[in-house]
């Protein structure tokens, strides 16, 4: 039953939150850091529109090596019919990804992800995978050798990692519940640059395992520029595509914009 696949992912979810939140008496971590993107307006113009955004990424650090990361894409958008005077949704979705690494030495690890997601502007009701695999980090600075994050000028790291993956999703249209084994390749890329602006890009490629050209495909590129010491003005591109949809439906989605991030 679809209600049944939602409850075990989101119970995924929760485990994993649950094993970060106990891990601060298990054992000695660095603390909590991460990062917000957000915007909200309403124009009043012919058209009215309203809209919020939200990309909000937050990491916990242990001593020992394992990473904690979480995920959070929100976003909705409504614009006003001149004609009915109705509101009608331009943009209405959200994404959450937990994800666990535990390293294997000094540049190898495992990891373990949840991903939830649901967006009403292809109709797609719900979306969960789940995946393990096997990660390494293809470039890091001694910064981030030493401190296990990028936290200053000049710092950079590139992470990969591929593994089993398991699709579970539906759209509102009858008959479009899909349930198959794939791969998973992601890649994380984040960089200081001297001046103080940060880079960050993440990229998520999930095929089937019986057709590559079925898949999931998600990148999230940020551009972050320093205002003062815990605010920054992000300029970000977000982009994803499901390569097998209903019939109507697109297979693309993309947003740009200009928000104010939060760094903690």
């Amino acid at each position: 039953m679809p209600s049944e696949m939602r409850r075990n992912s989101l119970a995924l979810v929760a485990s994993i939150t649950a094993i970060s939140c106990s891990s601060f008496s298990a054992a000695q971590t660095s603390g909590w850091t991460g990062n917000v993107n957000f915007n909200a307006f309403y124009v009043f113009n012919q058209n009215d529109q309203v809209q919020w955004f939200l990309d909000g990424r937050a990491e916990q650090k242990l001593l020992a090596g394992s990473l904690f990361e979480y995920n959070l894409l929100y976003a909705l958008a409504r614009q006003r019919n001149n004609s009915t005077g109705d509101w009608q949704p331009t943009e209405d979705r959200w994404r959450l990804n937990s994800r666990y690494d535990a390293p294997t030495d000094g540049f190898r690890f495992g990891t373990v992800s949840v991903l939830v997601e649901r967006n009403r502007m292809i109709d797609l009701s719900y979306r969960s995978i789940t995946s393990a695999g096997l990660g390494y980090f293809a470039l890091r600075s001694q910064g981030v050798r030493d401190s296990g994050r990028v936290a200053n000028p000049g710092d950079f790291q590139l992470r990969a990692n591929v593994g089993l993956s398991f699709l579970d999703e539906e759209y509102d249209v009858a008959n479009t519940r899909k349930s198959e084994w794939g791969t998973q390749i992601n890649t994380y890329y984040q960089s200081l640059l001297k001046n103080g602006w940060e880079i960050n890009h993440v990229l998520s490629f999930t095929p089937a395992l019986n057709n590559f050209s079925d898949y999931v495909l998600f990148s999230n590129l940020n551009l972050l520029v320093p205002l003062n010491i815990r605010t920054r003005l992000a300029f970000n591109f977000i982009y994803d595509r499901t390569s097998v949809v209903p019939a109507g439906r697109r297979s693309d989605n993309y947003r740009y914009g200009i928000n104010l991030n939060y760094r903690f």
